[in-house]
C-alpha cells in the first residue's frame, strides 16, 4: 500500500493527476486496500509509470538526434556563408570603390560649382561698385576754392564769446596757413 500511495503522490507531483484525483485514489486505496479496485489502480500506476519512463527516454534520444542534426546544419551554414562571403568579397571592393569614385566626382562637382558661384557673386559685386562709383564720381567743379569752415553756434553768451574769440581767429589763421600750403604744393 505504500507504494501505491508513493505512486500516487508521484503523479501528483509530476502533474499527470489532479490533486482532486488523487484524493479519490487514495481513499479507494484506503477503503478497498486488499481489493481488487487496490490492485487494479496499482497496476494502472505502475503502467503509466513505466510508459512516463518509456516516454521520457524516446524523447531523450530524440532531442539528441535533433542536437545532432543541428550542429551538423550550422556548420554546413557557416560554411556556406564563408564560401559566399570569400566569393563576394572582389565585388563588395569594386562597388565600394565605385561609391567612393562617385562620391569625390559628386564633391569636385558641388566645389566647382561653388567657384562658379563665387565668381558670378564677384562679378555682379564689381559690376554694382562700378555703376556707383560712375553714378557719384565727383568733379573738379563741384568743390569750392578758399572756403572756409566757421563752428555753428545757437547761443553764445558774452563771457563765452570773448573766450572763443582769441581760439576762432587761431583757427582762422590756421586755416589760411593749411591753405597757403597747399597752394605752394600744386
Amino acid at each position: 500500500m505504500k507504494e501505491e500511495r508513493m505512486a500516487v503522490l508521484s503523479m501528483v507531483e509530476k502533474g499527470i493527476i489532479s490533486v482532486d484525483e488523487a484524493e479519490r485514489l487514495l481513499q479507494a486505496l484506503e477503503n478497498q486496500s486488499e481489493g481488487e479496485f487496490g490492485r487494479k489502480v496499482g497496476r494502472i500506476i505502475q503502467n503509466t509509470g513505466e510508459g512516463l519512463g518509456i516516454l521520457a527516454q524516446k524523447l531523450g534520444e530524440k532531442t539528441e538526434q535533433l542536437v545532432a542534426s543541428s550542429k551538423e546544419a550550422a556548420k554546413k551554414t557557416g560554411s556556406t556563408l564563408d564560401k559566399v562571403v570569400e566569393e563576394n568579397k572582389p565585388r563588395v571592393k569594386k562597388a565600394a570603390a565605385k561609391v567612393s569614385e562617385k562620391a569625390e566626382a559628386l564633391n569636385e562637382t558641388i566645389r566647382q560649382k561653388r567657384e562658379a558661384r563665387k565668381k558670378d557673386l564677384e562679378e555682379e559685386y564689381e559690376d554694382l561698385f562700378a555703376d556707383l562709383e560712375d553714378d557719384y564720381e565727383a568733379d573738379e567743379d563741384d568743390f569750392e576754392e578758399d572756403v572756409t569752415v566757421i563752428p555753428y553756434r545757437a547761443t553764445v553768451s558774452n563771457e563765452e564769446a570773448e573766450e572763443t574769440e582769441p581760439q576762432q581767429k587761431q583757427d582762422t589763421s590756421d586755416s589760411e596757413t593749411a591753405t597757403e600750403e597747399k597752394k605752394e604744393e600744386e
